[in-house]
C-alpha cells in the first residue's frame, strides 16, 4: 500500500510537471515571435529573422495603424547576431526606404529592420535589426531531426493582423507535401494546427519549443465557384530546408546557393475543344519532359549538344514524369556537383553526365537575354542603370489561329496599346522604340504575381519563377507613359499550345 501511494504521488508530480512545461515552453516561444509590419509598399514585389511573457503580450492591443500589410516572424541567432525569419510574401512588396519595415516585440516595442535577403521560390525571407534588440526578445532554433507523423505541434503568430501571439495546436498529419503554386512548391509539412492570414512567417514548434517549420500556406477547396477555407489543412516549410536556406541567405550575401545547368525544359499540352466541354481543355502532347533548348556556354552544353528534343527519363537516378519533378530533383543538386540524366533521343535511351556550376548574376543575365531573344519579338540591352527592351527589326509576326478567350480584356487592351505606341514611335523617330523594363511576372483574371525589375538579373529570376505558368508578361514603360504596358511571353509560340517551361 505504501509503495502504491509513493507511485501515485510520483505520477501526480510527473503529470503536474508536464502540465506546467507546455506553458513554460510557449512563453519562451512567444517571446521570440514578432509581428512584421510593412508601412511603405511598392506596386510590384522584389524577386527573392522580467514579468511573465503572457502578461506583456496580452495586456493591451497592438496598434498597427498606418501599416499597409503585416505578418508574423520569429527570432533566431546566427554568428552571435539576432535575425528575424518570415515569409517572402510578407515583405516582398516593401519599399526599400528606411521607414518601410518594422517589427513589434512581445512588449510592443517597435524595431526598425531591413531585408537581408530571401528566396521567392521557397517563400522565405530574413530580416536584420537596425538597432540592438531588447532583452524581452528570446530566440528559438530549427530542430535537427525530422518531424514525425502524429506528433503534437503549436503554431504561433498574428492571424488577421489583429490577434498577436495567438497559439493553436494540432498534429503533423503529413510530410513532403508539394503545392501547386508558382512559388513555395516543395518540402511542406501538413498540420492541423490552424493558421490563417497574418500567421504567415510564424513558427510551427514541437513540444520542446523547437522550430519544425515556417507557417506559409493554407488550403482551399472549390465548391460552386467559391473558395472554401479548409482550417484543418495547413502547411509549414519544413525545418531542414528552412535552416539550410536561412544559413545560405545570411552567409551568402542574401542569396540561396543554387546549382546552374543551363537548360530549357518543357512539356507541351494541346488545346482540345471537345475536352474543354468537360472542363479539361489541355491534353498532354509530351508524355515526359523535353529538352527544348541548351543555353550557350552552360554546363550542360557539351553533354547534350545536338540533343534538343530529347525526353528526360530520370535525374540522378530518380524517375521524373513531368517538369515539376525535374525541378524538384534539380533543387537537390548542389553547385559543382555531378548531374546524371537518363534521356530518350531518337528512340534510344542514353545516359549523359556533366557538372553543375553555381547560379550567378551573369547566368541570370544570360538567361534573361536568351528568353527574350528566343521567345519574344525583341532584344535586351542595358544603359548601365536600367534594362532596355528593344523590338527586333524586320521580324514578321506569326499568324495564330483563332482560339478561345484566355486573356482578360485589360491585358488585350494593354498589348494593343503597346503595339500602337510602338508603331507611333517608329514613325516619328525612324527607329525601333527603346522601352524600360520595370517588372515581370504572371497576370491572370484570378490572380497575379508581379516582381519588379531593376537590373538584368532580376528579369532572369522572374523568368525562372514564371516559366511554369505557361504564359507570362514583361512590363515596359518610357518617360511619357503613366501605366506600364505588357509584352506577353508565350514560349510555345501558339495560343493553341500550353507549354510548362523550366529554365534552370
Amino acid at each position: 500500500m505504501k509503495k502504491l501511494s509513493i507511485l501515485l504521488g510520483l505520477l501526480i508530480i510527473g503529470l503536474s510537471a508536464k502540465a506546467q512545461s507546455m506553458p513554460d515552453m510557449l512563453e519562451n516561444v512567444i517571446a521570440s515571435v514578432v509581428t512584421v509590419a510593412v508601412y511603405e509598399t511598392e506596386e510590384n514585389m522584389q524577386p527573392m529573422g522580467f514579468r511573465g511573457v503572457a502578461d506583456q503580450a496580452y495586456e493591451r492591443i497592438l496598434d498597427l495603424s498606418g501599416t499597409k500589410t503585416s505578418g508574423s516572424g520569429f527570432v533566431i541567432e546566427r554568428n552571435g547576431k539576432k535575425y528575424i525569419i518570415t515569409n517572402a510574401h510578407v515583405v516582398e512588396n516593401a519599399s526599400p526606404t528606411k521607414d518601410a519595415l518594422f517589427v513589434y516585440s512581445v512588449n510592443q516595442t517597435k524595431y526598425a529592420v531591413k531585408l537581408v535577403g530571401g528566396d521567392s521560390f521557397y517563400d522565405l525571407a530574413v530580416l536584420e535589426f537596425l538597432t540592438t534588440p531588447g532583452s524581452e526578445i528570446t530566440t528559438i532554433d530549427f530542430r535537427q531531426d525530422e518531424a514525425r507523423i502524429g506528433e503534437q505541434v503549436f503554431a504561433v503568430g498574428n492571424p488577421l493582423g489583429e490577434y498577436p501571439y495567438s497559439v493553436t495546436d494540432g498534429i503533423i498529419s503529413a510530410k513532403n507535401r508539394v503545392r501547386g503554386g508558382i512559388t513555395g512548391k516543395f518540402g511542406f509539412l501538413q498540420t492541423t494546427a490552424t493558421v490563417i492570414w497574418g500567421n504567415s512567417g510564424g513558427p510551427l514548434v514541437d513540444s520542446k519549443g523547437r522550430v519544425l517549420g515556417i507557417n506559409s500556406q493554407i488550403a482551399f477547396a472549390s465548391r460552386g465557384g467559391n473558395q472554401i477555407w479548409q482550417p484543418q489543412i495547413n502547411f509549414a516549410l519544413e525545418a531542414g530546408i528552412s535552416s539550410r536556406l536561412v544559413d545560405d541567405i545570411i552567409n551568402n550575401d542574401g542569396l540561396v546557393r543554387r546549382a546552374y545547368v543551363g537548360l530549357e525544359i518543357a512539356q507541351q499540352y494541346d488545346y482540345d475543344s471537345y475536352m474543354a466541354m468537360y472542363g479539361v481543355p489541355w491534353v498532354k502532347r509530351d508524355s515526359i519532359p523535353v529538352v527544348r533548348h541548351i543555353l550557350p556556354g552552360s554546363p550542360a552544353e557539351k553533354a547534350l549538344a545536338g540533343k534538343e528534343g530529347a525526353g528526360i527519363l530520370s535525374v540522378n537516378g530518380i524517375v521524373v514524369r513531368n517538369v515539376e519533378e525535374v525541378l524538384g530533383e534539380f533543387e537537390k543538386i548542389k553547385p559543382k556537383a555531378k548531374v546524371t540524366m537518363e534521356i530518350s533521343f531518337k528512340g534510344k535511351k542514353e545516359t549523359v553526365n556533366f557538372q553543375s556550376t553555381e547560379l550567378s548574376t551573369k547566368n541570370l543575365e544570360d538567361l534573361a537575354k536568351f528568353v527574350v531573344n528566343e521567345h519574344t519579338n525583341g532584344t535586351l540591352t542595358t544603359d548601365g542603370e536600367a534594362v532596355i527592351y528593344k523590338y527586333k527589326q524586320q521580324k514578321e509576326e506569326r499568324e495564330q489561329p483563332e482560339v478561345p478567350k484566355k486573356k482578360s480584356d485589360e491585358i488585350k487592351r494593354r498589348e494593343e496599346n503597346l503595339r500602337y505606341r510602338g508603331a507611333m514611335k517608329e514613325n516619328s523617330r525612324g527607329a525601333e522604340p527603346e522601352l524600360k523594363v520595370v517588372a515581370g511576372g504572371i497576370e491572370s483574371e484570378s490572380s497575379s504575381s508581379i516582381w519588379r525589375v531593376t537590373k538584368m538579373s532580376d528579369l532572369g529570376a522572374v523568368f525562372r519563377l514564371s516559366g511554369m505558368a505557361g504564359v507570362f508578361n514583361i512590363y515596359v514603360s518610357d518617360a511619357t507613359w503613366r501605366v506600364p504596358e505588357a509584352i506577353q511571353v508565350n514560349p510555345s509560340g501558339s495560343d493553341q499550345i500550353y507549354q510548362v517551361t523550366l529554365w534552370y
